[in-house]
């Protein structure tokens, strides 16, 4: 048989299919941001396998800001990661947004989702429920660092500062402000007043004590250390081109 002789209904039936049997969170939404379509992954993620959300404004089901559907609808596509605050649970998600090929149908676009966990377990489990973090943190090929509630740096492991060029003892005691670049003291207090309720997955610019910018994806969790909040980061020390 041809491949191109296959029939359209078989083609759109196991389209459907897909859909329904991919990993990934997937949702269609229309012209006003409003949800046409959703795979059973969506309402699971969202922790309620048989809800629908049809009709429901994409943006305000997953708290995001209304300029990201706006980006959409401007021909953009992009993907960035975000926490997600459910009734019991705080996830780390991946989103991926992107317009439909025509621009007469009634959608205008549409959204995967993905639940990032392995770093986090790696954060919860082994460095927020006070373990000892010493032998854990200088065996680790990643870097980590520990950030106390006056924003200073507490602890930083060997991968971390090989990275950016330091010794242990000249990076110990350094505020966030002076090794992150773009961040001004003011930024830093403003984005993070509870160090303890912290989730993010990002990119961060590092300053090397040559003075160059060295930009790589971290990974924060608040929490709780012999009872004071700090934020563990988990620091990629592989940055790629």
């Amino acid at each position: 048989m041809r491949y191109d002789q296959i029939a359209k209904d078989i083609l759109v039936e196991q389209y459907e299919y897909l859909l329904e049997n991919v990993k990934s969170g997937v949702v269609f939404f229309d012209h006003e941001h409003n949800i046409i379509y959703h795979n059973t992954v969506f309402a699971k993620i969202l922790g309620d396998l048989n809800k629908s959300y049809l009709g429901f404004n994409l943006c305000e089901v997953l708290n995001l800001k209304p300029i990201v559907c706006l980006k959409v609808s401007q021909g953009s596509c992009f993907e960035f990661q975000k926490t997600l605050s459910l009734d019991n649970n705080t996830l780390v998600i991946n989103y991926s947004f992107s317009p439909v090929k025509r621009k007469d149908l009634q959608f205008m676009g549409f959204m995967t989702m993905n639940v990032i966990t392995s770093m986090e377990k790696q954060v919860d489990d082994l460095l927020v429920r006070e373990l000892d973090m010493k032998k854990i943190i200088e065996k680790s090929l990643i870097g980590i660092i520990v950030i106390d509630k006056e924003h200073k740096l507490i602890d930083a492991n060997t991968a971390f500062c090989n990275l950016i060029g330091y010794i242990q003892d000249e990076l110990i005691g350094k505020y966030s402000w002076e090794y992150l670049d773009g961040y001004t003291e003011a930024r830093v207090k403003a984005e993070f007043p509870k160090l303890d309720e912290v989730t993010n997955v990002t990119k961060a610019g590092f300053i090397t004590k040559n003075g160059d910018i060295i930009t790589v994806k971290v990974m924060g969790k608040g929490g709780r250390v012999q009872g004071e909040p700090v934020i563990v980061y988990f620091v990629d020390t592989f940055p790629k081109d």
